[in-house]
Order: structure tokens, then sequence, then C-alpha cells
């Protein structure tokens, strides 16, 4: 008996448009500190795009597939329009929301009383 495996999609990982922007939102702004990986986050667009067709974002983003592939892989720094246009194919928005401040630690607290 063959076993047939087939590659993890961000879709197995995030199966709704909430859990995606959720996904997409955490690696550009992290709760806990505050840290940004934004080739994280960029690889993770990326592979969203592929899923959903990336034909269609490169059409929205102007730019070629290849381009797009390139902009998309992390090693690149892509200009926000790209981002944002890719971003709106996929169905969601960029936002600019306040930065959470860090969570106070115990020995903050505790040097604080």
């Amino acid at each position: 008996m063959t076993l047939e495996t087939r590659p993890l999609l961000v879709t197995d990982l995030a199966p709704t448009a909430a859990d995606q922007a959720e996904l997409l939102s955490a690696l550009l702004c992290d709760d806990e500190d505050g840290s940004t990986d934004l080739p994280a986050f960029l690889i993770q667009l990326g592979k969203l795009a592929r899923e959903r067709g990336m034909t269609d974002a490169a059409k929205a983003a102007g730019v070629s597939r290849t381009r797009l592939y390139h902009s998309l892989s992390g090693d690149a720094d892509p200009r926000i329009g790209t981002v944002a246009a890719v971003l709106e194919t996929l169905g969601f928005a960029l936002a600019i929301v306040p930065r959470r401040a860090p969570q106070a630690t115990q020995t903050t607290k505790a040097a604080a009383e």
C-alpha cells in the first residue's frame, strides 16, 4: 500500500480568512514583544497567493508573475503598493493599528511595588 502525501498548505494551518489574517498579522507584529518578522510575512503571503492564484495577484499588483514570486520570497523588499495589491486580491486589507505595550513581567511588577 502506497501512502500518498502532499505539501502542507497555509490553508491547512489557517483554513478561514480570519485565521489567515491572524497568521499574517502575527508575523507583522507579535503581541508578546512587538517584533516583526517581515521575511516570514512575505513568505506566507506568497504561499497564500500561490494557493489562490499567483497570476491574478500579479495582475492586481501590476507586476509579472516572476517578479511577484521574487517579491514574496522573503529575500526581497517589495513596494508597499505591491503588498497592498496582493492582500486586496486575497480579500485582506493593509491596516495600521497602535502597537500594544509589552506585557509586564513579574519582576517588573514586583519592582514597581
